[in-house]
């Protein structure tokens, strides 16, 4: 099986895009509304994935929102 990360598959998207209907899209920016998506998800759901976890699942989901949330301050 072969593990392709989120970024590689929006590029190829972007090179598909561009292949078929002419048009430039910047992946950067699908990849930071897709960031910023999961990130009010997370918010909507706090309480459901965090309540009564350890503080490393904390943390960990924590951490993830700080680096969204620098992406989307990039835009």
């Amino acid at each position: 099986m072969v593990m392709l990360s989120e970024q590689t598959v929006i590029d190829f998207y972007a090179e598909a895009v561009y292949d078929i209907f002419g048009k430039r899209i910047d992946s950067n920016a699908v990849y930071c509304h897709m960031s910023a998506g999961t990130l009010i998800t997370s918010f909507m759901y706090w309480h459901e994935y965090l309540h009564g976890n350890p503080e490393d699942r904390v943390r960990k989901v924590y951490e993830e929102m700080g680096q969204i949330m620098s992406c989307i301050n990039t835009l």
